[in-house]
């Protein structure tokens, strides 16, 4: 089955309801772990919300971003009937101002978990366990502690690990430990002053073109960037890349979790 969603910010948005109430508007972030919810929608609709065992966000932002664990009952996505969602709920209205409109919740790992999601962004459709894959280019995921999606690249001829981050505006992140690496020390003193809205508030970031990019059979002369410091609390992969065409998510292939239970250790996270 597939259902619409609308580009925003380059970010997948979608419509979901919660226990039969919406639709509310929801990102579908392949790099937030486990998933999120808004922590003033949690309280209207009475959703179990652990005030007494607050965890700290990690992720891009010099300020605070506490979450507390939670659920996302009832989940349906179009005509699909999802159930519960393992989520915490947090203060999505930073984030939901870069959208221009609220937002209420992050679809992550925990819904991606043990299912092929296709996303065609040429015809604005996303596609819940497909039968088959008429075009496009594949590429193995590699390990990662969790379900983070994360591919090899060649960045103007240097392989690098990338995440896949359906929840990023950006074409291509790099974060600054990586510039010198990938010879754009130059272009970083060139770059035009960007500024960007991570998961702990706001960014200082710069934006430039990068000669080339190459995913499989896929390549891209030239193609924007945009550097940002290292992310607060993980170890990153070198960079982040947005797809702009379709792509495909096989969370059920060799990257695998346990389900368990959001404890304040776990990081909630989201790219600018």
């Amino acid at each position: 089955m597939d259902v619409p969603f609308e580009l925003l910010e380059n970010q997948v948005v979608v419509g979901i309801w919660l226990g039969g109430r919406g639709p509310f508007v929801c990102l579908l972030d392949t790099a937030v772990a486990p998933s999120v919810v808004d922590l003033a929608l949690a309280r209207e609709l009475g959703l179990a919300v652990r005030d007494d065992v607050p965890g700290e966000g990690a992720g891009q932002g010099s300020e605070g971003a506490t979450f507390y664990p939670a659920e996302l009952p009832d989940v349906r996505l179009g005509e699909l009937e999802i159930g519960e969602v393992e989520a915490v709920a947090a203060d999505l209205s930073r984030l939901g101002s870069k959208l221009n409109r609220p937002l209420h919740a992050i679809l992550g790992q925990s819904f991606f978990e043990g299912r092929v999601v296709q996303l065609d962004y040429r015809n604005a459709r996303v596609r819940l366990n497909p039968n088959g894959f008429e075009r496009g280019v594949r590429a193995d995921i590699e390990g990662a502690a969790d379900l983070t999606p994360v591919v090899t690249v060649q960045v103007n001829g240097t392989s690098v690990p990338v995440v896949l981050d359906t929840g990023s505006s950006l074409t291509l992140g790099i974060y600054l430990e990586s510039v010198e690496q990938l010879g754009l020390v130059d272009a970083l003193a060139g770059a035009t002053q960007r500024p960007s809205m991570g998961a702990r508030g706001h960014v200082a970031a710069h934006e430039g073109v990068v000669d080339s990019l190459v995913l499989g059979t896929f390549s891209s002369v030239p193609l924007p960037w945009c550097s940002s410091p290292d992310r607060t609390g993980i170890r990153p992969a070198r960079s982040a890349i947005s797809a702009t065409d379709s792509c495909s998510t096989p969370c059920s292939r060799s990257i695998t979790r346990a389900a368990s239970s959001t404890s304040p250790g776990r990081p909630l996270e989201h790219e600018p």
